[in-house]
């Protein structure tokens, strides 16, 4: 008979691994390869079926034969694993297999060799990968088995004589696709979201000007395109056949704004780079837009807005500011920021191991006011009771870098710059500290970093929560991402 976990046993799990999560409780924990459900409440759960050992030998050699391949995953678990979509939004019940069948593969497949330095692991990781927290399709959907469940459910076509898999199989082919936003929000309606999927699989490799676009920027332009035309239709009463009819209607628009993404993001790149240049050789006094931090990437942002930006100007000895059009060189930092960009944000990191991420809403009314053309200078540009490491922008969703060293070893964990319960993006007070990201003591050579959004994959084991100490960077079971950090983030092994 299949079993759930009580709801208190899923919040004394979670306060477990938050609040005394050290080398003795993870080795306990993790070092083996079954989970000990010693002091979790079990329930007997006879409307849930039972997985077979067939089942369970079968997905265990899939994974062995193509790690990769979570299409065959997820098509073996949605054809053992029959229950209704009320049944399949009880996150208690996938705890359950998560602890007990699937503890193996989740600690293969996300957390490899952990048991090897249990100390390095983070809080964060447990609950993404152990515990699905909440019951919502899109916390769900996001969890190791649930989500390979409901990738399928909600991709599955039951048209006669159809390849009832076709649409699961591009769905769970391409991670740009899975994690854009943009998608989620047509996931409900099968017309929509087929026919998103259809065009989507057909026009993925498309060129402009005899150059591939790149499937990112396609996946993008087809969401924002279904929007306008919702705007218009109602898309839930019109057929899969009918959708596509108007997204083919729309292909050069879509694909004409997509390479239109693409060179913004590259030409904004470009010149940003060009300017830093050309402020460098400029000015020798002072720091010119990041100081110490360098800005990746850019986001989608419209010409103009790469053209001509303005530049927040601190006084670092004194906290004034003001806003510019131009370099200033007697202020300590010349940051550009582009107040056309939602995405754009100030960011303050402080020797103290606080990050204060602000919006531009009071620089956009300053600008709007003229204080531009007055040269006015305003006060409480940072914290006078902190020591400003430096202060940057950002410009689209980026992963803050966080390194120090302690006990002779360097230390790196990454944060989520999107995470609204770390860094809110509803207040702008410049002097207010941020948030508190490092609670060592006695750490020492402390750097920061600004890594692009898109490393988020490939270092998803570094990515924690504030209270977490980090990973030692240079542990055994850290190679692979100390491969990725030594291309981005050299300064770390220097």
């Amino acid at each position: 008979m299949s079993k759930v976990i009580s709801v208190s046993s899923l919040s004394a799990l979670r306060e477990r691994f938050r609040e005394e999560i050290n080398e003795d409780i993870l080795r306990n924990t993790f070092g083996s390869d079954t989970f000990d459900f010693h002091d979790v409440e079990i329930y007997d759960a006879p409307e849930y079926p039972e997985l077979s050992e067939a089942f369970i030998e079968n997905f265990y050699t899939a994974f062995g034969a193509n790690s990769r391949d979570e299409f065959e995953l997820a098509r073996l678990v949605y054809e053992e694993i029959r229950i209704t979509r009320q049944q399949a939004s009880n996150n208690l019940y996938w705890v359950y297999l998560n602890l007990n069948y699937f503890f193996t593969y989740i600690k293969a497949r996300w957390i490899n060799k952990m048991q090897e330095d249990p100390g390095d692991v983070n809080v964060k990781e447990i609950d993404r990968f152990f515990l699905a927290l909440e019951s919502s399709q899109n916390s769900l959907i996001k969890s190791p088995i649930a989500g390979l469940w409901w990738a399928i459910e909600l991709t599955i076509d039951e048209t006669p004589g159809a390849d009832k898999y076709k649409f699961s199989r591009i769905f769970l082919s391409e991670r740009n696709l899975r994690e854009k936003r943009g998608t989620y929000q047509f996931i409900r309606t099968k017309s929509i979201f087929h026919a998103l999927l259809d065009f989507y699989d057909a026009n993925k490799d498309a060129v402009w000007n005899g150059t591939r676009i790149g499937s990112e920027a396609i996946s993008q332009q087809v969401s924002k395109m279904l929007n306008q035309i919702g705007g218009l239709t109602l898309l839930s009463y019109l057929t899969k056949d009918e959708i596509l009819e108007l997204l083919n209607a729309n292909l050069n628009v879509i694909l004409q704004r997509a390479n239109a993404t693409k060179v913004a993001k590259t030409t904004s790149r470009r010149k940003l780079a060009a300017e830093r240049n050309q402020e460098n050789i400029d000015t020798n006094e002072g720091h010119v837009t990041n100081g110490e931090i360098e800005v990746e990437a850019l986001g989608d942002q419209s010409e103009e807005d790469v053209i001509a930006p303005y530049y927040f100007q601190l006084d670092d000895s004194t906290g004034d500011y003001k806003i510019g059009e131009h370099v200033d060189v007697s202020y300590t930092y010349n940051v550009p920021i582009y107040t056309g960009n939602p995405d754009c944000f100030l960011i303050h990191f402080y020797s103290e191991g606080k990050i204060k991420k602000s919006n531009l809403s009071k620089i956009s009314d300053k600008i709007q006011r003229g204080c531009v053309l007055r040269n006015k200078v305003f006060q409480n540009g940072k914290n006078l009771l902190l020591n400003l490491y430096a202060v940057t922008s950002i410009h689209e969703p980026v992963i803050f870098g966080i390194s120090f060293m302690l006990n002779e070893k360097r230390f790196v964990k990454l944060m989520d710059a999107q995470d609204v319960d770390n860094f809110r993006i509803d207040n702008f007070g410049l002097n207010q500290e941020g948030k508190k990201v490092l609670y060592e003591v006695g750490y020492s050579n402390l750097l920061y970093k600004i890594i692009p959004v898109q490393y988020s994959t490939s270092l998803y084991r570094l990515i924690s929560g504030p209270l977490a100490r980090g990973a030692n960077i240079n542990a055994p079971s850290y190679i692979d991402e100390r491969n990725v950090l030594l291309q981005i983030w050299p300064e770390l092994f220097a």
